[in-house]
Parts: C-alpha cells; structure tokens; sequence
C-alpha cells in the first residue's frame, strides 16, 4: 500500500512586548480558533526582544510554518520597533532587513505583516515569499485583532491551500473594515510561485535491491490536481512499468512517500534497471490516470513504451541491480 504522509501545517506567531498594542488580545484570538487538541493546525508564539530573535524564528523554525504571522507595531517609514518587557530598551528591524530574513525562507506559503505601516515590508517580502498580507497607512488595535480572528477562524478545518487563503483574507479585511473604515487598508500581494520538488530518498544510486522494493522519498509544492508516479525501466526490455503513488486534489506543500516497487522477475536476475519518479501535471494526470485504471483491470501492472513528454518532470533517475 501506497502511503503520503503529512505533519499539520505549522503557523508561527512572532509578537513583540509593545505596550500600547492588544498583542496579548490578538494571540488569544487567534490560539482560541486554531491552538486547539482537533485543529488541523500546530500552532505556536513566541514574544521576542531582538532583531536576531526575529531572524532566527524566521529563518530557522523547524518544521518549517506554512504561515508566520508577526505582530506588533511600527514607524511611519515601516520600521518594527522591538522593546523589552518593560519597555526600557527597544530595538529595530527596517522593511528592507526584515525582507531579507525572508529570502532564506521561502518554504514559507504566507506572511502576515499585522501591524501599522507595514506595507512596504510586504511588497519586499513578496519577491520572496508566495502570498503576503500587510497594512497600508495605521490601523487600531481592534482592527488588528479582528482581522486575525477571523482570517483564522476561515482557515480552520479546511486544507490550507491558496484559495483558502484568498478567502481567509477577504473574511479578515470584512471583519477589520468597521475599524479600518477602507477596504484599501489590508492589502495581499502575490509574490513568485514555488516550483514542485520530489526526491528518492532510497534506495540510492547503484544499490542492489529485493524483490520487492521498498523506494521512499519526500515531495514539495505539488499544483493543485497533480499525480506522482514511480516508475522501472526494464532497460534490456525497453519498457517503462509505472506505479501510482497519489493524487493531489488540492496543492500539497511538502511531504513523504513511499512504494512498494516489484522490480524484475521475482527470481534473482542479477540485472540493472533504472528507477525514479514522475510527477504529472493537472492536465495530463486524467489522462494518464485513465489508462493506468483500465490496464490494471486486465493485468497487474501498467506497461508503456515510453513516458509521457508532456506535462511531466521526471525526478531521482538512478540505476539500481536485482539480488
């Protein structure tokens, strides 16, 4: 049996000591939505007092959140102040120092910039970083915290996808506007699409291997409708046998896998084959999919002359030899 596994989407709170902001109300709100036993989400916060805490939450959380949302307040030039607990020593990260933390973070899908002049850090973040949320101009408290209760509270038990996103912040911008009184004030920009990875963890190039063979490996950024596929090629053969590993309805960030591969004779032939796997687009996966169905209903196995050139990336092509 196939299997993909996947931990829950982590979302990082990063929140400073200021004073005079409902920090405290904001992180309440947002854990009584999400921080439950059931949620789909891990969610954690941490309050911190340095620009290299920001950094390193930033940069080396692990695992890696899918959102990392940072609460607290800011100049009019789009500087964080970052003040001690009884506020006796504050210190500063600029838009552009806080955009570069990102640029070795982009396995993050979402930035939440949830504090005053924040915009210009949003647009520098999003050349990095999939989706990020700011604030053009000042905001009240109030709207800060209903905007993230109400993003939250859209996001949780759905898959976190773009589309959820997208709707999570429509939700939050409705229930900031009372405050904000401009539907101009949240702002959302798109920034660069991360590109799908997969990887053979095992077994390793040129390895000899049983029958069967266990082949597992991990995967990231999979498209929305998108398949994975292992494959043998049978060299002397000239065939390609392909196995199903999953499909995507919804896009899938990162993960593991494995398959159990019967690769050559069940006797030992002491022959080589190259593995590997394939991932398939939205829209060539029906096709595909379709072919595989009906020649698993006549035999047990899925046979081709060739892999498919359209809409595929092959991935871990190793040669590997029969015991």
């Amino acid at each position: 049996m196939n299997e993909v596994t996947q931990e829950k989407p982590k979302i990082m709170c990063i929140a400073t000591y200021t004073q005079n902001r409902q920090i405290h109300t904001e992180l309440e709100g947002i854990k009584n939505v999400i921080g439950g036993s059931n949620s789909r989400f891990d969610f954690d916060y941490e309050y911190v007092t340095s620009v290299e805490k920001v950094s390193e939450l930033i940069q080396h959380t692990k695992p890696v959140p899918r959102i990392i949302h940072i609460c607290g307040e800011a100049n009019t030039d789009g500087t964080v102040e970052i003040p001690n607990p009884d506020n006796k020593k504050i210190d500063r990260v600029k838009a552009e120092e806080l955009a570069a933390f990102f640029s070795n973070a982009t396995d993050v899908n979402c930035v939440i910039l949830n504090f005053c002049y924040s915009s210009e850090a949003t647009r520098l973040i999003a050349q990095h970083i999939q989706c990020v949320i700011g604030v053009e101009g000042y905001i009240e408290s109030t709207a800060a915290v209903e905007f993230s209760k109400n993003f939250y509270r859209s996001l949780e038990g759905k898959i976190l996808n773009q589309g959820g996103i997208d709707k999570a912040f429509l939700k939050g911008r409705a229930a900031a506007l009372p405050s904000t009184g401009d539907t101009d004030t949240y702002i959302k920009l798109t920034g660069p699409k991360p590109q799908p990875e997969m990887q053979i963890i095992e077994p390793d190039e040129g390895s000899k291997v049983p029958y069967p063979c266990e082949c597992r490996g991990t995967f990231k950024n999979l498209d929305e409708g998108a398949s994975m596929w292992a494959y043998i090629n049978a060299t002397r053969a000239g065939k390609f046998y392909l196995v199903l590993i999953g499909d995507y309805p919804t896009r899938s960030t990162d993960g593991e896998w494995w398959v159990s591969l019967h690769i050559g004779p069940p006797q030992a032939d002491n022959n080589n084959y190259r593995i590997g796997v394939l991932m398939v687009d939205r829209e060539t996966t029906p096709g595909l999919r379709s072919q595989y169905d009906k020649s698993i209903q006549e035999r047990n196995y899925f046979m081709v002359d060739s892999l498919p050139a359209e809409g595929t990336q092959i991935f871990g092509d190793r040669r590997v030899t029969r015991q």
